[in-house]
């Protein structure tokens, strides 16, 4: 495995959604660390996302989770976040097509209802913090 000096902005933010993912609330603080090496956007879009839903800031955190970034376009986690965010600001038709955006992006046999789950967890996890 490569050293942790040597992984890419990418691959740290990776580790850290699968730590926060686990439950590891203090992997928030990693992944601030890493917005200052990620040239990409996309770390410091989920990272202000994050602390957003943090405070319960649902308007913010769509914010952010809406910009024209490629990497927030790709992830299945993002679009999980965003059609979280929309399902709890009562934006419900638009919240199932990010739902359903998502679901291409993850593996076969996980349904909406797990998904939703796995995101409530996860930003109950970051409110930790």
């Amino acid at each position: 495995l490569d050293t942790y000096e040597e992984l890419t902005a990418i691959e740290k933010y990776n580790r850290c959604i699968f730590n926060i993912a686990k439950g590891q609330a203090d992997a928030l603080n990693e992944l601030m660390e890493i917005c200052e090496t990620d040239t990409s956007r996309f770390v410091r879009a989920m990272y202000n996302a994050l602390i957003a839903l943090s405070f319960d800031s649902l308007r913010q955190a769509e914010k952010y989770l809406k910009q024209d970034i490629p990497g927030l376009r790709r992830s299945g986690v993002a679009k999980a976040l965003h059609a979280w965010v929309l399902e709890n600001l009562g934006e419900k038709d638009e919240a199932k097509k990010f739902w359903y955006r998502c679901y291409g992006n993850i593996p076969l046999g996980v349904d909406v209802e797990s998904m939703r789950s796995f995101i409530a967890g996860f930003v109950e996890t970051i409110k930790k913090e």
